[in-house]
């Protein structure tokens, strides 16, 4: 899983994206492309190659040591100011301490709410999953039934007919081991 930031450097240039590019159109055939993963995926070198059409080359860059803007390129550090990665990913490290503990009691908030819905998601997942499993076995028991009854009168009917070709060959003699003549 890349980091935020992510940026791939080639041929002197630096390749990473921003807010600007995820509203053109191939922006949007990214967040086609990337689907539900799209949060997870888009701050990534795969999102990057693909917007960009770097085909995986050029080498792939990641920094999270956001203690000085010297761990970065300043072009990155340029775009972080400007705040061209709004909606590419969060760096709390970055801000100060009222406005950390500003953005901590909304993290906290939406993490409630984000658990809350989840858990409501998952309870309802499981009940459905339930219903479902219960007519599954309702069906299988009712398949299996027939498949055995099928079964057992395929073997009777096999018996018979093994019984009636036994019987009428050992019927004649000649047919037998010599032991049984």
């Amino acid at each position: 899983m890349c980091e935020f930031p992510s940026w791939t450097e080639l041929g002197g240039r630096l390749y990473y994206l921003t807010a600007a590019d995820l509203a053109t159109r191939e922006g949007r055939a990214l967040r086609k492309h990337l689907g539900a993963a799209f949060t997870d995926d888009i701050k990534g070198h795969g999102a990057i190659d693909y917007y960009h059409g770097l085909q995986g080359s050029g080498r792939h860059c990641e920094c999270t040591d956001f203690s000085s803007p010297a761990n970065f390129p300043a072009e990155i550090v340029e775009a972080i100011k400007s705040g061209a990665f709004r909606g590419i990913g969060v760096a709390p490290e970055l801000l100060g301490d009222a406005a950390r503990a500003e953005f901590d009691r909304v993290w906290d908030a939406a993490m409630t709410e984000h658990n809350r819905v989840r858990e409501a998601a998952w309870e309802e997942f499981s009940r459905v999953r339930a219903v479902a499993r219960a007519e599954f076995d309702l069906a299988w028991d009712a398949a299996m039934t027939e498949h055995n009854r099928a079964r057992d009168a395929a073997m009777a009917e096999f018996s018979l007919v093994l019984q009636k070709i036994f019987w009428d060959l050992f019927a004649d003699p000649a047919n037998r081991v010599e032991v049984w003549r």
